[in-house]
């Protein structure tokens, strides 16, 4: 056990320590909620176990899925803009050991990014569980053929290149009581992206390396029979980040199969940025096979048409 925990304590200090050179702004693989779950329940994701979604929102939440296998689908357009495919699945055919994988898409030949996470995740002890997930990293950039354009003699203009890499996300969940848990999640632990770029003239050719910004999630969670709240402080290490809030609810309407639920984000400090969270969810479980539907939709009343409706599909098998 001393030497789980020194190995756990190594990994955080690593974390806090290890950002101070990075930009506060993530300009790639940006978190814009995968789940459409979570958005309607403020984008709250450290305590909210989901099946296979935990390989995205929470590894650690993997121990708590007791079905032998786990789907989830979610597809949408981000502000009419980007597409997103999320594909995920978890599985428990190895005793004790859950395992998980999310495929994560968006962008089109402009620019185009992809990521693949494999988690896993371990029960230390009782009511406590921690996890991991690796992520391989993919960009390509400037392959669209109509921004070609070149000037007389200077070359093409266009810039276009790739970027390839690596991310590990980590998680903790600590069950204080029968009814409450705590959460600690880690975004970006490790990371780097090395990028190649050619074109524009002969300006943009080169090849660098940068990290994604590191962030962390403290949550805290209650239940009874009939409601499950939830509240996420986010932060970020090294850089300059507002701190956010997340509090969400899940309304338990009628014997576990519909969900009524709520939530709101904001700046923990000046309470800017505000998101509203609404939806539902319908579980269906006959036997040994499960389907579940969750509905979200957010409102940013500060932006201009930043409202936007997201649906998921998930199925369980026993």
């Amino acid at each position: 056990m001393k030497i789980k925990l020194t190995a756990i304590i190594l990994i955080i200090s690593q974390f806090i320590y290890g950002n101070n050179n990075l930009s506060n702004i993530s300009g790639a693989f940006t978190d814009i909620g995968y789940s459409a779950k979570s958005i309607s329940m403020g984008l709250t994701q450290a305590n909210l176990n989901e099946g296979a979604l935990g390989t995205i929102l929470n590894p650690a939440s993997l121990i708590k899925n007791e079905n032998k296998h786990s789907v989830f689908l979610n597809s949408f357009k981000l502000r009419n803009l980007d597409n997103y495919l999320i594909l995920s699945y978890s599985t428990r055919i190895i005793k004790n050991i859950p395992l998980g994988v999310a495929f994560i898409s968006n962008g089109d030949k402009l620019w185009k990014e992809s990521q693949m996470g494999l988690s896993t995740a371990y029960k230390l002890m009782d009511g406590f569980g921690i996890g991991l997930t690796a992520k391989i990293l993919s960009i390509s950039a400037g392959n669209n053929d109509d921004g070609q354009i070149q000037i007389n003699d200077s070359g093409e203009l266009q810039v276009n290149g790739s970027g390839f890499g690596f991310g590990i996300d980590g998680g903790l969940q600590y069950k204080l009581s029968d009814n409450q848990q705590i959460a600690l999640v880690f975004k970006n632990l490790l990371s780097s992206i090395a990028y190649s770029s050619s074109g524009g003239g002969g300006d943009a050719e080169g090849d660098y390396s940068e990290s994604l910004p590191s962030k962390y999630i403290i949550g805290y969670s209650v239940q009874n029979k009939s409601i499950t709240m939830l509240c996420d402080i986010m932060n970020g290490f090294g850089n300059d980040s507002p701190s956010e809030i997340r509090i969400g609810t899940d309304w338990n309407l009628y014997r576990n199969i519909i969900y009524l639920r709520s939530g709101i984000r904001s700046e923990l400090m000046t309470g800017q940025n505000k998101m509203y969270g609404f939806g539902f969810g319908l579980n269906y479980n006959p036997r040994d096979i499960g389907f579940k539907i969750n509905l979200g939709y957010f409102i940013r009343p500060e932006f201009f048409k930043m409202n936007e409706m997201r649906i998921e599909l998930g199925f369980n098998m026993k």
